[in-house]
């Protein structure tokens, strides 16, 4: 799929979504399903705010349990179970340990209730149902957990998930289906006839050129950045957002196959420790943000937070700010209200605007499919697209996501590619795991360029055919798309200058750039992540 800007131009749409994270991909896709005539703008890359800034779960939210938002847990189980069947390579089952110190906010009285509840807010379509676990159980599981104190624990099951590529699919599923998308286009101002939105002005960030792009329908989902576009289309627009500041750390790996839920000690809220790519990935922090979207940082606190309670239960890890690899930080546009930031909803709202414009704010991942389903519905019943067409995002698979049954899919796809191109085992389940069934369109790369079958980092099983891939296919259009989004390299050890280096190289050929943009590229990324760029110049 590519950026086709003189579509963007040249016709007129039903829908014009702005906002590329998950929401904004989710309606897209939704709404090109049911034939309607669809297009996005993304001021940045896809998936580049909030939706890569997540802690990679799909899960109903047993913390939201506490609140007694049983609905909004219901909703997100119903969901985790249809993404487990519409994506299976994206979205799998995953493990979870709670252990249970003496003295934490939630005693094991208070943890069975909760397994109980959850697992009936599934109606029991769960992996597994959860199991309650003494303290010797708890050890045998995760043997570097604390010992003093521990008196048991519980094992439940979730899902984790590869946040980007799963907004990636929904803007390729919607492409197959005639939409267009754009990275890189920004919506500047909107247009209006008789004081109804009618479009919006839209800035090719890449080149500068303004192109006027005309809807019936105008729809802002645009995360943290609600408010802002709110305000673009009514001055003083009351505000409906109380954004949170989360922090996840990456670490070398802190635990064997399973994923925990800890207490903290300082304020008694829950965080995880996930595996993650050979990794663990720790957060999440939550505490009020009010400045810029687009400057949200990681403090030296929010790492000292999670570094200190994850210590205080895995003590021989010796975990320290010395072995973080890499750290981000994400904005979550809850709905404003009182009280503590972790306390805030997680529900979703839709606002119609005098002028048409219609926001969906809030939400959380895990229920993004729903909240979609819901707009498109809101959308088709009212006078400017009135559509009987009901939603099948519900059973239609994901781009890549017809494997059938995912075992013997994987099984057979990988033996069929370790004979016709010889590539080593965690290669073909990084692709697998990455592309679904689209993953024999990048192994076919290497019928013309063997090269593509190296290793882009030793060690990593990232190979060079997917660069050419992502530029081909998935709207690649800076360095940190790949690093960042389309793989998971910036976020390992590999994610460095020299991965850089070589990966500007090989992109440059494709996107044509020149020494000074190649070199441009490298700083930027390297900005973004907050690693060290060598003082001499140029980076060749």
């Amino acid at each position: 799929m590519q950026r086709d800007l003189d579509r963007l131009r040249s016709e007129r749409f039903d829908l014009l979504i702005i906002g590329g994270g998950i929401n904004g991909c989710g309606i897209l896709r939704d709404a090109a399903l049911r034939g309607f005539r669809a297009a996005l703008v993304e001021k940045g890359d896809f998936a580049s705010g909030t939706s890569s800034k997540s802690s990679k779960l799909i899960h109903g939210g047993l913390r939201y349990l506490e609140q007694m938002q049983f609905g909004l847990v219901h909703e997100a189980c119903r969901e985790r179970w249809t993404l487990l069947k519409i994506a299976p390579h994206l979205v799998r089952p995953l493990p979870f340990v709670i252990p249970i110190y003496r003295g934490d906010a939630r005693g094991r009285a208070t943890v069975h209730a909760g397994m109980i509840l959850y697992d009936l807010m599934a109606l029991f379509r769960n992996t597994k149902r959860h199991r309650m676990l003494s303290s010797s159980e708890v050890h045998e599981l995760e043997p570097h957990l604390e010992r003093a104190g521990l008196t048991g624990g519980a094992l439940y099951y979730d899902c984790r998930m590869d946040d980007v590529r799963l907004c990636l699919e929904n803007v390729f599923s919607a492409g197959q289906a005639g939409a267009v998308a754009a990275n890189y286009a920004e919506a500047v101002s909107f247009i209006k006839r008789d004081g109804r939105v009618v479009g919006a002005v839209i800035r090719d960030r890449l080149t500068g050129e303004c192109m006027d792009v005309l809807a019936r329908k105008v729809i802002n989902a645009t995360g943290p950045w609600t408010d802002g576009i709110m305000d673009m289309d009514t001055p003083g627009a009351p505000q409906r957002l109380r954004p949170t500041k989360g922090v996840h750390v990456v670490v070398p790996p802190l635990t064997g196959q399973h994923a925990l839920l800890i207490s903290a000690r300082r304020d008694g809220r829950v965080y995880f420790v996930i595996p993650h790519q050979g990794y663990s990935l720790i957060g999440t922090t939550d505490t009020f943000y009010d400045g810029d979207p687009d400057a949200v940082d990681v403090q030296p606190e929010d790492i000292r937070y999670l570094l200190e309670e994850t210590a205080r239960v895995l003590p021989q890890s010796g975990v320290s700010a010395a072995q973080v690899v890499a750290s981000f930080a994400g904005l979550r546009p809850l709905l404003a209200g009182s009280g503590q930031a972790s306390r805030l909803s997680r529900e979703h709202a839709i606002y119609e605007s005098p002028s048409g414009l219609l926001t969906v704010a809030g939400g959380k991942y895990t229920t993004y499919r729903q909240i979609a389903e819901e707009v498109v519905d809101r959308i088709a019943k009212g006078p400017e697209l009135s559509s009987r067409v009901a939603s099948t995002t519900a059973t239609a698979p994901l781009f890549g996501g017809g494997l059938g049954d995912r075992e013997v899919f994987e099984a057979e796809a990988s033996e069929r590619a370790a004979v016709d191109f010889a590539l080593e085992a965690d290669i073909l389940r990084n692709l697998l795991e990455s592309y679904g069934t689209c993953y024999s369109d990048v192994l076919a790369l290497l019928h013309d360029d063997d090269a593509g079958r190296e290793r882009i980092v030793a060690g990593r099983p990232e190979i060079v055919a997917q660069i050419r891939y992502g530029v081909e296919q998935e709207m690649v259009q800076t360095l940190s798309d790949f690093l960042r989004r389309r793989t998971h390299l910036a976020l390992s050890e590999g994610g460095g200058l020299e991965t850089a280096r070589r990966v500007a190289a090989v992109l440059g050929r494709y996107l044509n750039w020149d020494d000074k943009q190649t070199d441009q590229q490298i700083r930027d990324y390297l900005a973004e992540m907050n690693l060290p760029a060598r003082a001499e110049a140029p980076f060749r």
